[in-house]
């Protein structure tokens, strides 16, 4: 299912799976809280919610065959996660090329698209992938 996401030019894609690079998975499928390490805060409409950056590139990443992704999940109630996918190469690719970092106002931003596409935060299934507009 793709959506639009109001007052957004972002494209929603709800799909069920687990977290490709970076999210842990539990014999069964079941999958696991995005670790604390590496991970930032950050608050939106008063909910607090725990974001990340995978620490390195995947190969097709670092190739820049694949974009820059981060994964949201809700910081008190771990549940659906969020994988945004960006438009930006990272910025740690091997072939030096320009990427855009990710900021809170960006994470902000995927957020609320993503929230007003169907995510479900609090929902134990699945992941919610979004992709940056």
């Amino acid at each position: 299912m793709s959506t639009m996401a109001p007052g957004t030019n972002a494209i929603v894609t709800a799909w069920h799976r687990t977290y490709p690079g970076g999210r842990v998975t539990e014999p069964g499928g079941a999958t696991m809280a995005i670790p604390r390490k590496g991970s930032r805060l950050i608050t939106v409409d008063g909910t607090l919610y725990r974001w990340a950056v995978r620490a390195k590139p995947t190969y097709c990443q670092g190739l820049d065959w694949g974009p820059l992704t981060f994964a949201v999940e809700d910081a008190h109630a771990p549940g659906q996660v969020l994988s945004v996918r960006t438009s930006s190469p990272r910025l740690d690719n091997w072939l030096s090329l320009p990427g855009k970092p990710v900021t809170p106002l960006t994470v902000e931003q995927s957020v609320r698209a993503a929230l007003n596409a169907g995510w479900q935060p609090n929902r134990s299934d699945g992941v919610f992938f979004h992709l940056e507009g």
